[in-house]
């Protein structure tokens, strides 16, 4: 495995102390590389995660064997979990990767049991910025940079949110304000994104 520069290490702790709190019941981990957050999960609690990178998920089943795997290119293929449903559904640092946002966040609502949510972190314009430019100083992945396709405003992702069915329900900054973090439900029918009954 790659060494990653440091900072890329820090920030991916930071994001991942940030989405402890919100997770509830079965977690899909969606686009979860080379993760560490199975240790993080109750007993019990179950763990599913899903990435496009084959090394990753080799890795991944190797180190927690008790949980779940997928290879799945998430921006052209459906997830294909079957009947599974899911409390959290987790997107950390993805959103920025994907050509088709809502059409993911809506392969995600397919997978949340009722109550469930969304929870996801993506840098702001001010992150996407400093990111641009520390992995020119080495500081970041180079690579993971010249990955992201887009970046959010808070309205942009709660209107991306909306538009795949799904209502922000809590939204803050970190690190600085770099990063943002959002939490979402799936609408009700005949909801507006604020929730309100038409």
């Amino acid at each position: 495995m790659k060494r990653r520069p440091l900072l890329t290490i820090y920030s991916r702790d930071l994001r991942l102390k940030q989405i402890i709190p919100y997770l509830r019941g079965r977690v899909l981990d969606v686009g979860c590389g080379y993760t560490s957050l199975p240790d993080w999960t109750a007993v019990g609690q179950g763990y599913t995660g899903i990435d496009n990178e084959t090394r990753a998920i080799e890795v991944n089943r190797k180190r927690y064997p008790i949980h779940s795997f997928e290879l799945r290119d998430i921006d052209c293929e459906p997830f294909k979990l079957g009947r599974e449903r899911f409390g959290t559904v987790l997107l950390m640092a993805v959103l920025e990767h994907l050509g088709e946002p809502e059409k993911v966040l809506q392969e995600c609502c397919r997978y949340l049991e009722p109550g469930g949510r969304v929870v996801i972190t993506t840098p702001t314009p001010l992150g996407e910025w400093v990111h641009h430019w520390g992995s020119r100083m080495g500081l970041f992945s180079r690579m993971a940079s010249e990955q992201h396709r887009q970046t959010f405003q808070r309205q942009s992702l709660e209107a991306t949110l909306a538009g795949a069915g799904l209502q922000m329900v809590g939204y803050r900054r970190f690190m600085l304000g770099m990063n943002q973090l959002a939490l979402a439900r799936r609408l009700r029918a005949g909801a507006d994104a604020r929730g309100r009954v038409a």
